[in-house]
């Protein structure tokens, strides 16, 4: 046995193509054994990435959008908000974990403060407390919605993290985030039913009822909206109250053109803003005239999550085709201040607001607008808040100057399109000013290109809104 494997190695080692077919199969093995080796390790965790880790522990955080690194939260100013936060533990073994937050600097988090500003509360509102210090098995995930609070002027922004570990040990607990207040009580009625939970899809409509000592009492922006994607609700309202009662009801929809202001309101909120298309039309009765609106977008691109981006051109668009009325843009024949100061603002976002359909009112939401300035000196872009506002170069595939071009987008109805799809039945105002002149603001011309008006001249009065 000894003198024949001798004599098969003596083999290999004078024959050159032996010797590198014995290394070429021992490399390949090697290669399979590392290769199966990790697939066994990763196969219960190919789907999620960690994006926590906690000493050797490690974890995936999704909030709302389902998107793989979304940690960081915006607290809007004046506003109550929920978020809805997953915590996948990616381990093999059994983990006790806590929810904790970091407050951020600034908006991509760059550095850490102290402490959590006056006025501003971080509550989770699970009916069990316990759920948010709790045992997590392998490859489970546990759901907690937070309640924030922030009565601030400005907004501010935490950065979730665990504080985490075995779970056969005791867990050193924060506790930075608390219960919430008895004194704000959330109760949910699915197609009629109390419940303590949302619904798991995003095919209803939600309506939000707030009540002070039993008495119904109004709520301001208010906003109940549903990711597609991870199938979560998010709520949003500004008041004083005791209690919420958030009413779910099924969806049922048809088109844009038949469907109520109170449904297509509904089904955007749910995230199913395409089933009505662009270009999709509806008509509109303002006073004893009737008007037709079109859908001009209905996606949301990563650009309009941007802090610095006007969110005109973002979500669901809608514009009206027709000439409203004849209007200046400024009595005062200047463009000093930009959009935000200009008589035309002051009527849309007024009076004809006022004029609109109650449903129509509900259904519109507020929108920040930048837009760009004119040659003042020490003026930068604008930024407003507003319900009903004038479209812009860039957001109808115009050339017309603007400096805040970069900070808004294409509709996406205007894609590809020519002049020939922005003649109206007469010339109608933008709202960018011309940074060249302390007088001038861009309008479109009856061939459909831009051109340029002194703010006191009158030009058609065509604005858009967003739904949502």
């Amino acid at each position: 046995m000894n003198k024949k494997f001798i004599n098969i190695f003596n083999m290999i080692k004078s024959n050159k193509r032996y010797k590198y077919t014995l290394i070429v199969t021992i490399m390949l093995l090697f290669i399979s054994i590392i290769g199966y080796s990790l697939s066994f390790f990763n196969r219960n965790n190919s789907t999620l990435v960690a994006n926590i880790k906690v000493n050797d522990l490690s974890f995936n955080i999704t909030t709302n959008s389902g998107e793989s690194d979304d940690r960081v939260l915006r607290l809007q100013a004046g506003k109550t908000e929920s978020f809805t936060s997953t915590i996948t533990n990616l381990n093999k073994i059994g983990t006790k974990c806590e929810l904790i937050y970091d407050v951020c600097s600034d908006s991509n988090c760059t550095s850490i403060v102290n402490s959590l500003p006056t006025k501003t509360k971080i509550e989770y509102i699970n009916n069990d407390y316990d759920e948010i210090i709790d045992n997590i098995n392998p490859n489970e995930s546990k759901r907690i919605t937070l309640l924030t609070t922030n009565e601030n002027k400005n907004d501010i922004y935490i950065r979730l993290n665990i504080n985490a570990g075995y779970g056969w040990n005791d867990l050193k607990l924060a506790n930075q985030i608390t219960p919430y207040s008895k004194s704000t009580e959330i109760i949910s009625y699915v197609d009629g039913i109390e419940t303590t939970e949302y619904p798991d899809l995003c095919d209803y409509a939600a309506k939000l009822k707030g009540y002070k000592n039993n008495k119904e009492v109004e709520l301001t922006n208010t906003r109940i909206s549903c990711n597609k994607n991870t199938k979560q609700w998010t709520t949003m309202y500004t008041g004083n109250v005791d209690k919420i009662i958030i009413y779910f009801t099924k969806l049922t929809y048809s088109t844009f053109a038949e469907d109520t202001w109170e449904t297509i309101a509904g089904v955007v909120r749910s995230g199913q803003s395409n089933v009505y298309p662009v270009g999709a039309e509806k008509k509109v009765e303002i006073g004893e005239k009737s008007y037709t609106v079109r859908v001009v977008n209905n996606t949301t691109p990563v650009d309009c999550e941007n802090e610095n981006f006007s969110q005109s051109a973002c979500g669901f668009v809608v514009e009206f085709v027709d000439i409203i009325e004849q209007r200046v843009m400024n009595s005062s024949g200047k463009n000093i201040g930009g959009w935000p100061a200009t008589d035309m603002r002051k009527y849309a976002n007024g009076d004809f607001f006022n004029k609109l359909p109650s449903d129509l009112q509900n259904a519109i939401t507020d929108t920040k607008v930048i837009s760009g300035h004119g040659s003042t000196s020490g003026e930068a872009d604008f930024t407003s808040i507003d319900k009903i506002y004038l479209l812009s170069s860039p957001e109808i595939g115009d050339t017309g100057p603007d400096t805040a071009s970069s900070k808004t987008r294409l509709l996406d109805y205007y894609k590809g399109k020519n002049n020939n799809s922005r003649i109206k039945d007469s010339y109608w105002w933008l709202r960018n000013a011309w940074s060249s002149y302390d007088y001038i603001f861009i309008y479109i011309s009856s061939s459909g290109g831009w051109a340029d008006f002194s703010a006191n001249v009158s030009a058609g009065f065509s604005p858009a809104f967003r739904i949502g």
